[in-house]
């Protein structure tokens, strides 16, 4: 039966049964009966039953070997989301494709495919993609997996060996690809990719770490038109395949064919390419356009960071680039037209294409980017700190989670500063206490100090420090103390002090100087008696900070 007569059936049947999922499960290959003992088996009960709920199907430890066909699941949503979770959390769950695709999503128009989730799995290889979606496939959810490199697809007539294949039709509520682990697979006898997305739109791509290891193409957009893609905050190194064409031909990443409106913000590249090819390649049309913010391009050998090409008549290059490092030294800083001369000096490239004013032509201080497993943490003097510009407001924090504090480094990394979140809540005079700092941010400084101002004037004023902006003890935060009024740091330590007839106040920490601080994070709340807020504490609180060390 084709694929598409297969789910008219199926959809009828549904449509007549009552029993539907949701809660919790478990995939326990050697469990009793009210237990799943596959993939296979747990996707075909939700498929048959549709779901009212939420529906969390947690996965035991082991080696799983199985081609998983998901039809779509009557009554999933962004609110009844099915999971596939490892139990036991990342490293625990590891799955091969049987006979095709690991897992293959299916959908016709009238019965999308939606709302799933793939929490800590790793995918080990097999003859097929990892996750195949065809049109109608949408709002998937990919976070805390692994992918190996041999996904290997030898059907007859297919081009790609790839990670992630999304051929859609447009429309689509776009997938969310982040904080995983990527190996692509090589370029053998096809065209590989990690993530190819064709007809998509409103993608996030983020916090993952891609191994380019001689592919094609890292990631892959084409003809997604003006729908806004968004890719941030990943770490992307390698080497690209050989090539001898144009430098578009090979890619780290590459938005083609009708494809504009991305933003490409705060990635870090360390790539060898080792004939032509570009780490950005980008497409502009009339006056649609990418944009490309606060990245670092690091060229070990050979090719150019960013390529434009354009289907504009006459050449006319359309994109937005700023705030970027470039350090190429054996290759190029951009290309106007992929099979044109590139330039290979910053000024030459700003006087060419008028984009890259406030970019720096500087080598980044990576801590590794010689010796594999590659460490891209920026060092403390590095030139990155502070310089970036544009950042999308979809960027707050790190590779690491850390929080963007208001003036971010350039790169997939923020170092030391202090950076603001959440809100505080209105007391005496409708002012709302806001936190600050004052003095140096670095190991061993002896004059840094929190700041408070916008209090209750000559009151008692809390200083809370702590490690966690999650959770205190078992408390999950932010914890509402009413009023409009919430707890949003841990309070582990705690430092009094009085503010003056202005409202203000402030207490001198310091900062220990103990190297293994380094890359800390503190998170410091102020409260504040005043009994004119809406908490029945009698107290207002301000926004919260963070202390990036």
């Amino acid at each position: 039966m084709h694929p598409h007569s297969f789910l008219l059936a199926a959809a009828m049947c549904v449509g007549v049964l009552e029993a539907q999922m949701s809660g919790q499960f478990v995939i326990n290959p050697s469990g009793g009966p009210t237990e799943f003992h596959s993939f296979t088996e747990a996707v075909n009960a939700l498929f048959v039953n549709g779901v009212n709920g939420p529906v969390d199907i947690f996965v035991l430890p082991g080696s799983y070997t199985e081609s998983v066909l998901v039809p779509p699941i009557t009554g999933a949503s962004a609110v009844n989301v099915v999971t596939f979770r490892a139990i036991a959390g990342p490293g625990t769950v590891s799955i091969a494709g049987g006979a095709g695709d690991t897992f293959a999503l299916l959908a016709v128009n009238f019965l999308h495919n939606r709302s799933l989730v793939w929490d800590g799995i790793d995918f080990a290889g097999g003859p097929g993609f990892a996750i195949s979606g065809g049109g109608f496939c949408e709002d998937m959810e990919v976070r805390n997996c692994s992918m190996a490199p041999n996904q290997r697809n030898n059907s007859p007539g297919e081009f790609r060996h790839a990670l992630i294949v999304a051929d859609l039709h447009g429309g689509e509520i776009g997938w969310r690809i982040h904080h995983n682990r990527l190996t692509i697979p090589n370029r053998l006898s096809r065209t590989s990719y990690g993530i190819y997305v064709q007809q998509g739109g409103t993608w996030e791509i983020h916090h993952n770490s891609i191994d380019l290891n001689g592919c094609s193409h890292g990631i892959y957009l084409i003809n997604d038109n003006t729908r806004l893609d968004s890719i941030y905050d990943n770490l992307i190194f390698g080497a690209l395949a050989a090539n001898s064409g144009s430098a578009s031909s090979v890619s780290a990443i590459s938005v083609d064919v009708s494809n504009f409106n991305n933003d490409i913000a705060h990635n870090t590249f360390v790539v060898t390419i080792p004939n032509t090819g570009s780490i950005i390649s980008s497409v502009g049309f009339g006056t649609n356009l990418n944009r490309m913010y606060g990245n670092v391009f690091v060229l070990l050998a050979g090719g150019t960071c960013i390529s434009s090409d354009t289907y504009n008549s006459p050449p006319q290059y359309i994109f937005l680039s700023d705030g970027n490092d470039f350090w190429a030294p054996g290759g190029e800083i951009g290309r106007l037209g992929g099979s044109n001369p590139g330039y290979t000096t910053l000024a030459a490239w700003q006087a060419a294409s008028g984009q890259d004013l406030h970019s720096l032509n500087a080598d980044p201080l990576l801590v590794n980017t010689s010796v594999p497993p590659f460490d891209l943490h920026p060092l403390p003097a590095s030139p990155v700190k502070n310089a970036a510009t544009n950042t999308p407001s979809i960027v707050t924090t790190d590779f690491d989670d850390r929080l963007r504090d208001p003036t971010p480094d350039i790169g997939a990394y923020e170092l030391s500063g202090f950076a603001f979140y959440g809100l505080g809540c209105a007391g005496t005079g409708g002012l709302v206490p806001a936190i600050g700092s004052t003095g140096t941010i670095a190991i061993g400084s002896t004059n840094f100090a929190v700041t408070l101002s916008q209090a209750n004037a000559s009151s008692v004023a809390l200083l809370v420090a702590g490690s966690s902006r999650t959770v205190f003890n078992t408390v999950p935060l932010p914890f509402d103390i009413g009023g409009g009024c919430s707890v949003l740091a841990a309070p582990e330590l705690t430092f009094i002090a009085v503010t003056d007839p202005s409202g203000a106040a402030s207490v001198t920490t310091g900062i220990p100087n103990n190297p293994l601080l380094s890359g800390a994070t503190v998170f410091l709340q102020w409260g504040v008696l005043d009994s004119n807020s809406g908490s029945p504490l009698g107290a207002t609180v301000s926004n919260a900070g963070a202390l990036l060390l």
